[in-house]
């Protein structure tokens, strides 16, 4: 048998063939020319190797914008971000600095200011604005410091020593302004005249307080009690009807259910 590769049959004899496999590219040589490869070979659109540039070109930018990590233990991103939000973390050593997780975090930051706030409240009296009581009605200056824009809004001159909330309060503000005299809210507008005599062209009497009832007796009262001006008069507003009307000052008789006709205009 003939196992030379000379002759016709050159090529098909076994050391031929032995050669020719010796030329098979191996599975590392495979690997070498693959990974070995340079990649600006690989650079038209489409292919899987301008793909994978792109991804890594883009992982290379990423991880500059981040910053520099160890990539170990508390020195990772999700390291960082468990220090910035949990006061019990350990403290990341990549980011330098002062960092304190105990006292910076957010939830340090949440538990250490509440108490700061509510002292600051405290010590400014803004708990007594609805939680606690003052000293004293009487005198609040303690709570409302002269001057301040509270006290200016509460009294004329800025001095809440003399703050009266019976009087000066919206409720006492209120019930004053309920008690304030009224002309009435009739139809009719009615002018009554004031003279020491009684009699038209007399001497006007000012000052005087005049109030009108719906009865001779004067219990029930419709308008009033108001006070006569300079010449001695009182608008009133009055519907259609019949109406006594009183008046007194000191020093003057006085007018005691004198009766008034108001007509239809």
């Amino acid at each position: 048998m003939h196992f030379a590769k000379t002759g016709i049959n050159d090529e098909d004899t076994l050391e031929t063939l032995s050669d020719q496999l010796d030329d098979v590219p191996t599975a590392a040589g495979n690997a070498d020319a693959i990974w070995n490869e340079a990649t600006s070979g690989h650079v038209a659109t489409g292919t899987f190797g301008k793909l994978f540039g792109d991804i890594c070109t883009a992982m290379s930018t990423l991880l500059a914008r981040v910053g520099t990590f160890t990539g170990a233990g508390v020195n990772t991103i999700l390291g960082c971000f468990r220090a910035l939000l949990n006061k019990a973390a350990s403290n990341p050593s990549d980011v330098g600095g002062t960092f304190d997780a105990a006292t910076d975090s957010t939830e340090a930051l949440r538990d250490n200011q509440q108490p700061a706030a509510q002292a600051a409240i405290v010590a400014n009296n803004l708990d007594h604005l609805m939680k606690n009581a003052v000293g004293n009605n009487a005198n609040m200056t303690t709570e409302v410091p002269d001057g301040t824009v509270l006290s200016n809004m509460m009294t004329k001159t800025g001095d809440t020593s003399d703050y009266d909330p019976s009087t000066d309060s919206l409720e006492g503000l209120a019930d004053r302004l309920a008690a304030m005299p009224t002309a009435g809210s009739g139809s009719v507008e009615t002018v009554i005249t004031l003279t020491e005599n009684g009699e038209a062209g007399g001497t006007a009497v000012a000052d005087a307080d005049v109030w009108v009832t719906s009865d001779e007796e004067g219990t029930v009262i419709v308008v009033g009690t108001l006070q006569s001006d300079s010449e001695g008069q009182v608008t009133v507003y009055l519907d259609p009807g019949t109406y006594y009307v009183f008046a007194q000052k000191d020093g003057w008789t006085g007018i005691t259910g004198d009766e008034l006709v108001v007509e239809e205009p």
